[in-house]
């Protein structure tokens, strides 16, 4: 159903260089976006909530306008309305949607102990920050001249997706959906080395894991989840949706979801 939003799920692009650099060149080039040779995209983090926001406005509408999955590979003999199942998955954003943060730029020896932070919850020294991009140049920091020098971190989101969906006469509906957000770390610098060569690169820890995680009011409850998703199918109610924010008003506010009943899921 969402194979074509989804294209980056379980796997999040890696990010490589992001523009063509010369020797002498000075600080980095800070544009609103800044668009990486595999088609990641660097945004001011004050364009996060908005590109954020339309990504998941998209997510959501594709929820509410569903079709019912008539996959063959979903759809078995065995499958009778009202039958449920939960659908996890990760989500993320396609092409990589990486957020800047802190940036420190001055000579080397100058700014290597500061400190870079992503809204207060991830620090990472200079030092560091450039070893890891060195590293990634097949350089170490011993090769990084006493010159200008800029450091950079940014973060990306992936999110964890909880599908409540129920077996109708027409194939799969997904009716209750709860969304957590991770945020993973990446580094970027640029320097010149000890042949006056300019280098720099961007680099995903995909691999050190999420740095931090929103999570949403239910996501680890796969009782409410199913119940949600049972109620809404029996009383022909719109999908429910939740993420890290809390519970998302329902499409129509003058219907709401009774409280649950005995029987729901042998209804047939």
């Amino acid at each position: 159903m969402l194979r074509k939003l989804i294209q980056a799920c379980a796997a999040i692009l890696v990010c490589s260089i992001l523009t063509t650099s010369v020797a002498g060149a000075t600080g980095l080039p800070i544009n609103s976006v800044v668009i990486g040779p595999d088609g990641s995209h660097w945004y001011e983090a004050s364009q996060a909530d908005k590109v954020e926001g339309e990504f998941l406005k998209e997510f959501y509408d594709s929820i509410l306008n569903q079709k019912p999955s008539t996959s063959q590979v979903e759809i078995t003999a065995q499958a009778w309305p009202g039958q449920y199942q939960l659908h996890s998955y990760p989500l993320a954003h396609s092409p990589t949607q990486i957020f800047w943060g802190d940036q420190r730029t001055g000579i080397w020896l100058n700014i290597a102990g500061l400190a870079l932070s992503i809204g207060g919850v991830y620090v990472k020294s200079v030092y560091l920050v450039v070893a890891s991009v060195a590293a990634s140049l097949a350089q170490t920091v011993n090769e990084v001249s006493n010159s200008q020098t800029t450091a950079r971190v940014g973060h990306s989101y992936r999110y964890l997706v909880k599908e409540g969906r129920v077996f109708t006469v027409s194939g799969w509906m997904t009716y209750y959906t709860s969304i957590s957000r991770q945020w993973f770390s990446h580094d970027y610098a640029i320097y010149i080395d000890t042949n006056n060569f300019t280098r720099q690169n961007a680099v995903d820890n995909f691999g050190d894991g999420p740095f931090n995680t929103n999570w949403a009011p239910n996501y680890s409850n796969n009782n409410h989840i199913e119940l949600q998703a049972l109620n809404r199918w029996y009383y022909n109610l719109s999908p429910g949706m939740e993420d890290w924010n809390g519970v998302r008003p329902d499409p129509d506010p003058q219907r709401s979801i009774p409280e649950a009943i005995e029987g729901v899921s042998s209804r047939s």
